[in-house]
């Protein structure tokens, strides 16, 4: 299956289908036309228009088809890099501070 979703925006005509796996939780927004989406593990289907959301769920199959006219979504994926990348960087600032050995303790 094709990555669909590392790409932020998506135009496809009427009737067309896009469709792949997202790795990673997004939401789906419709920014012109009308869309059919299904998902893989929702027994509802749905019909969104410009200016609706839909939340997406990592490693399903997700479907998108155009209504009669040209449709563009754009679909934003959650990136967990950038907290990793704070955490790492706070660790890791940590770590080259002086070591300071505590005195005393049991006699």
């Amino acid at each position: 299956m094709k990555k669909l979703f590392m790409k932020d925006a998506h135009t496809f005509s009427g009737g067309q289908v896009l469709a792949g796996i997202a790795h990673r939780p997004c939401a789906l927004r419709v920014l012109t036309g009308r869309v059919w989406v299904t998902t893989e593990g929702d027994s509802a289907d749905h019909w969104l228009v410009a200016g609706q959301r839909l939340a997406l769920a990592a490693d399903h199959l997700i479907v998108v088809e155009a209504d009669a006219a040209i449709c563009q979504v754009e679909i934003a994926c959650v990136n967990n890099r950038g907290i990793l990348t704070a955490v790492l960087r706070r660790v890791g600032s940590s770590l080259r501070q002086p070591f300071h050995p505590v005195t005393g303790g049991a006699s």
